[in-house]
């Protein structure tokens, strides 16, 4: 569990480290406020593929950490267009 918390900072870092000199501060500070949530998917697919892993196999860990990571994604996507079409 503390692997999976730890994922964070590294993330967090790497972007910042990678967009600031290529977008500026303002875009990258946007770039961080608005990937939580994104980030919170990945975190739930690395914890489904931990234990489907253990269960089923790494070709079936992987393929449901996948879903789980674009399901997350795109339920995100749709709930924010369904926001702005209000």
């Amino acid at each position: 569990m503390s692997g999976i918390i730890a994922l964070f900072p590294v993330v967090f870092t790497s972007m910042m480290l990678i967009l600031h000199p290529r977008i500026g501060g303002p875009a990258t500070a946007a770039v961080l406020a608005n990937s939580g949530w994104g980030l919170m998917g990945l975190g739930i697919a690395i914890a489904v593929l931990h234990v489907a892993a253990l269960q089923f196999g790494s070709a079936v860990g992987l393929s449901l950490a996948l879903m789980v990571c674009v399901g997350w994604n795109v339920g995100l996507w749709w709930s924010g267009r369904r926001k702005r079409a209000r």
